[in-house]
């Protein structure tokens, strides 16, 4: 395909268009219209970007936009319009991702049964695996406190307090990590990188755990300039088959806070979000928080993250 050099239209050129029809007709006054019965977000912008300029770097920005807008129509209670999912699952398979295609075209099929005939045309094609599921599924998994070097003290306890969640969602039963962290140090192995060295038939032995996600901190600072601040979290984790050894799948995310783009401009700013925010030191410190939103991401994203486990209750439709 030739490219072309128009880029997805932003979201200001959409209401100058809105705005330019509205001056043409009038408003009139008369009728309200209609409410939407899906929740549109990007779709239209993204397809006219994608067929003015199918460029790979594009590609991505139209994946993520997609996929932020199939995670605000679930909190929304409402479905993504029809042909977004294979359309997100097509822009998968141009940037490469067969596995991620797979996923988005049955998501396709299982919300709109019209388009089976279709999607198993797109599966025939072969440009995607019919299969993203583990060889082994497990039940549990036994979380370690993760490895690290980082300057704050508390990051490896924040960073635990907040992935039982998304894996408990995902539907796996998570042993609670407090206690695993203490029995292991009362069992000679006090440090992380000491857990991390245990071998692995010793946790299935103590703890009966099918899978053990191991975890490493990349990032987790704030770097400040004159009138700015930028937080970043970064977690890189892996599941192994406590088993087998095999490793079962591996993801990664980074979650940044940018005082330029938030409401934190300044100490007056960020005291003020203390007062709205969860708790004033959470405001003052968003490393928490970013560790909930990159344990999320990394965990439950529809493309790369941990397949669902047992105890979702959509873990029989799963591929």
């Amino acid at each position: 395909m030739k490219a072309r050099t128009e880029a997805f239209p932003t979201s200001r050129g959409i209401v100058c268009a809105l705005g330019f029809a509205a001056a043409s007709f009038g408003t009139g006054g008369c009728s309200t219209p209609p409410s939407d019965r899906y929740y549109w977000g990007s779709y239209e912008a993204c397809v006219g970007g994608a067929c003015l300029d199918p460029r790979p770097e594009l590609l991505q920005e139209g994946i993520r936009r997609l996929s932020h807008d199939v995670e605000k129509a679930r909190v929304r209670g409402l479905p993504v319009p029809p042909g977004e999912h294979a359309f997100l699952g097509y822009l998968h398979v141009l940037s490469g991702d067969p596995a991620a295609a797979a996923i988005e075209y049955a998501a396709e099929a299982e919300l709109y049964p019209e388009s089976q005939a279709f999607v198993g045309r797109l599966l025939e094609r072969g440009e995607v695996e019919r299969e993203v599921h583990f060889e082994r599924v497990p039940r549990s998994i036994l979380v370690l406190p993760p490895l690290g070097e980082t300057p704050a003290a508390q990051a490896p306890c924040q960073w635990l307090a907040s992935i039982t969640k998304p894996l408990a969602e995902q539907g796996y039963y998570v042993f609670p990590v407090v206690l695993v962290g203490a029995i292991l140090a009362q069992d000679g192995s006090p440090t992380p990188r000491e857990m991390h060295r245990v071998p692995l038939e010793d946790l299935r032995r103590r703890f009966g755990a099918d899978a053990v996600l191991y975890a490493t901190l990349e990032e987790w600072a704030t770097s400040y300039g004159l009138l700015t601040s930028e937080t970043r979290v970064s977690v890189r984790a892996r599941l192994v088959d406590a088993e087998t050894g095999a490793e079962l799948w591996q993801g990664e995310s980074t979650a940044v806070d940018d005082a330029k783009s938030g409401n934190q401009n300044g100490l007056g700013g960020m005291l003020g979000t203390a007062l709205v925010s969860e708790g004033p030191l959470e405001a003052l410190d968003p490393a928490p928080a970013l560790a909930r939103r990159a344990n999320r991401e990394m965990i439950r994203d529809r493309a790369r993250g941990l397949p669902l486990g047992p105890r979702h209750q959509d873990f029989a439709k799963s591929p």
